[in-house]
């Protein structure tokens, strides 16, 4: 079957798949295999990210990857169109509660599942303006956070370079060990921590670091809570996926 000969399912509005919330609906059927999961033959070389963007950057759904291992975690594969030439990251099935809106599930290989594109392809994909650099995103995420609490009457939370650090690494933990426990640091103040990937077709940036404090849940509680008074922001976006983790803290004596 051609890739571009018909959809194999109605292309969805964007919409998020909460991970850590375990939404509903996020899965569906088995298609027709277009897509292979071996190593590219010949894979585009990556360009080198500057150290800034290496902070908050991954390979996610739909990220063009040059097989190295960086679409995620070890079960997600570096996949090849066979139509084009085009490879792009896909994800497993069986993590996080199946595959988000606009990917389908799909056999690639030796029984290996993987979550594509409902048109094979992540060419069609509509991307909007490229996310800051990590402080700015820092910025825009916690003035958000900060308007959910005042909406709620709570008083601000302060932005924090330690807790940031432990944040960050547990981000990173999240995208490439698909880990979503917490590390129970106990420096910095540390008290809390709330985590979660997103991800949907077509996933704006905005909208993804938002999410974890908006959608009703363990995420909006914490964020609401009147114990903590410090917040430290961990972000990797890649592709359709992001990863966030809110690392909270109380005022050290």
């Amino acid at each position: 079957m051609r890739a571009d000969a018909r959809r194999v399912g109605p292309r969805a509005a964007p919409a998020l798949c909460l991970w850590a919330c375990a939404l509903t609906g996020c899965g569906d059927g088995v298609a027709e295999p277009i897509v292979s999961a071996r190593t590219p033959s010949v894979a585009p070389a990556p360009t080198p990210p500057t150290a800034e963007e290496e902070e908050t950057r991954a390979l996610g759904l739909c990220g063009a990857c040059p097989a190295d291992g960086r679409c995620g975690d070890d079960n997600d594969a570096c996949l090849k169109q066979l139509e084009t030439g085009e490879t792009f990251c896909g994800r497993d099935c069986s993590e996080n509660g199946g595959c988000p809106r606009g990917y389908s599930c799909r056999d690639v290989r030796n029984a290996e599942r993987q979550c594509v594109p409902y048109d094979g392809t992540c060419s069609t994909r509509e991307l909007g303006e490229p996310p800051p650099a990590l402080a700015e995103l820092r910025e825009y995420m916690l003035s958000d956070l900060n308007a959910v609490r005042a909406e709620a009457t709570r008083a601000p939370l302060a932005a924090d370079a330690c807790l940031d650090g432990i944040a960050q690494s547990g981000a990173r933990e999240l995208a490439f060990e698909n880990e979503q426990t917490s590390s129970f640091e106990r420096e910095c103040g540390w008290r809390y921590e709330t985590r979660g990937a997103v991800a949907a077709w077509s996933l704006d940036w905005q909208l993804a670091a938002t999410a974890l404090w908006r959608h009703p849940g363990k995420g909006l509680e914490a964020a609401l809570s009147d114990d903590f008074s410090r917040v430290g922001i961990g972000i990797l976006l890649g592709g359709d996926e992001a990863w966030i983790v809110l690392s909270y803290g109380a005022d050290v004596d």
